[in-house]
């Protein structure tokens, strides 16, 4: 499944597609939970850290690096 999106440039438009692999839901969630922590500015780095490292894991073995 894909979803499009643009991205605007000066005096260009640009369409990107997005594809939605096996960990793009993880990868989402992951991501709300980091930012549902900073803004309710109880902010446990040791917790954000956690998380950034699992969404980056997860992006990078989703991308096959």
């Amino acid at each position: 499944m894909s979803k499009n999106i643009y991205d605007y440039y000066p005096n260009k438009v640009m369409k990107i597609r997005i594809f939605r692999d096996n960990n793009y839901e993880e990868i989402e969630n992951l991501s709300k939970q980091i930012i549902s922590i900073l803004l309710n500015k109880s902010i446990d780095k040791g917790k954000v850290e956690k998380l950034q490292i699992k969404m980056d894991n997860l992006i990078m073995d989703s991308l096959g690096i």
